[in-house]
């Protein structure tokens, strides 16, 4: 990044003085900071998000207006010239102070993007002729309540993606006319190969009011994004083969059904769709105490350590601790080692401060009914009362889901969603937590209307917890 020299002489209106305000020569809003148009009833923000420093900054819509100009390419004139080539009015000085306010927070780069930025994705692989293996014991069927559209602050879609949007949604008006407007950068300010869609009431812009897909409704299943038409389908790749198993992120993938439809078409990995995403494992796995481990023995003993479960949250929890604490890196699964509830309620304690963090954040964009906040206030509350040793130590023996709970398991094992975190054991015990979450709140939570917690805590939870982080430490 160059150093930032003065700007010209601009007013400063809240002030009411003339002073030289120093901001970067071509600005951008730098690539932690993710810009999202969003709509409450009848008011449009843009929302700036700091993923860097959990910080949020609500901006009058038409802030993006002069923003989605600042590329890294322009001065502030240039963005103004740019910015008024769109209709949009806008002055060098409330230009300049605006992003005067954002380098002040230090969001603004100087210059283009190193990489990026304008073309095609890149496709997840080439000459490539192995098969995707699905896991077939996890097939579901989507009752189409659109649960999934409204819980992620972003929904990616590729360049091709929006093209069949536009096309299936031809009398969109602000397709037509105002595309940047819904359809930003994932990140930053500059344009990204892939881009995210703006939002309304925390939800997709394309989700109906009945809970459907209004582009899968005008254009069909093909018209849809990808990421949308693959979702909660994920893959990964573990050396030998790669995997697909749903993510247990709402209500239908929790009720698995082997007689419904594949999970994706038989396909070679070299033919999968631009979009799609191939998680990998890592040659060497962090496994026990902090040692790596070839990733053949970390796979075996993680199935060995799985098909032998069966109080899932228990088994991982103990399996979890004797990785972490003592450089244990054999097979065998057992239950019988005795749990520190010192341990787990710390850890709960933890999970409670996240999630009123996650709450502090989230509200100051969302609205108060939105599902998001409900769900982290719930969780904040739940987690916060197993804080106290003895509520956690009950926790431990209260009637959960069985059934689910060993399925999220088994999905695990076979996608191998423990060895692709930072550390197994750390990875393990985190996902014990959510399942002991997940029979609190089903026990003595208030659920109220959110129906993926009412009908299926687990799914409400392992969800939230992917997209607020509340694992970080």
């Amino acid at each position: 990044m160059r150093p930032p020299t003065r700007a010209p002489e601009a007013a400063d209106a809240r002030r009411g003085t003339t002073e030289l305000v120093a901001i970067p020569v071509h600005p951008r809003l730098a690539e932690h900071v993710a810009a999202r148009l969003h709509r409450i009833g009848m008011d449009d923000r843009l929302v700036l998000l700091d993923t860097a420093r959990d910080r949020v900054v609500v901006l009058p819509a038409a802030a993006w207006s002069v923003l989605c100009h600042a590329d890294g390419t322009r001065d502030v004139e240039g963005i103004c010239l740019s910015a008024r080539r769109f209709g949009a009015a806008v002055q060098p000085a409330a230009v300049l102070e605006l992003l005067a306010d954002l380098d002040a927070l230090a969001w603004l780069d100087d210059g283009p993007a190193c990489g990026l930025l304008e073309g095609e994705a890149t496709p997840v692989a080439t000459d490539d002729d192995r098969t995707v293996l699905e896991m077939v014991a996890a097939r579901y069927r989507c009752d189409g309540r659109g649960d999934c559209c409204r819980s992620y602050p972003t929904i990616s879609m590729t360049p091709a993606d929006v093209h069949r949007i536009g096309a299936a949604m031809a009398d969109d008006d602000a397709l037509i006319h105002r595309s940047h407007r819904v359809f930003l950068p994932t990140v930053g300010s500059a344009p990204t190969v892939m881009r995210a869609v703006a939002l309304v009431d925390g939800a997709c812009r394309f989700l109906a009011d009945d809970g459907a897909c209004a582009v899968h409704r005008r254009g069909g299943a093909a018209a849809k994004p990808v990421g949308c038409a693959w979702y909660p389908t994920r893959l990964v790749d573990d050396g030998v083969e790669v995997r697909a198993a749903p993510a247990i992120e709402c209500v239908c993938p929790a009720r698995p059904d082997p007689s419904a439809a594949p999970l994706l078409p038989p396909t070679r990995v070299d033919a999968l769709p631009l979009g799609v995403t191939i998680v990998r494992v890592p040659l060497r796995v962090r496994f026990a105490a902090g040692a790596e481990v070839d990733r053949a023995v970390a796979i075996a003993a993680t199935e060995l350590f799985a098909s032998g479960a069966t109080d899932a949250p228990r088994a991982l929890w103990t399996w979890g601790t004797r990785l972490a604490q003592a450089g244990w890196v054999g097979p065998e699964a057992t239950c019988d080692d005795t749990i520190e509830v010192s341990q787990v309620s710390s850890r709960f304690a933890a999970v409670a401060a996240r999630a009123r963090a996650r709450v502090g954040v989230e509200s100051t964009w969302r609205s108060d009914g939105d599902v998001v906040c409900r769900r982290l206030r719930r969780i904040a509350t739940v987690a916060g009362l197993l804080a106290a040793p003895s509520a956690a130590a009950l926790v431990l023996d209260v009637n959960g889901d069985p059934a689910l709970e060993r399925h999220v398991l088994a999905v695990a094992s076979f996608a191998r969603g423990l060895l692709v975190g930072d550390d197994v054991g750390r990875t393990a015990r985190d996902l014990a937590l959510q399942m002991w979450l997940a029979r609190a709140l089903a026990a003595f939570g208030d659920l109220g209307d959110d129906v993926t917690l009412r009908e299926t805590p687990l799914a409400a939870v392992l969800a939230t917890w992917r997209a607020q982080r509340l694992g970080d430490r």
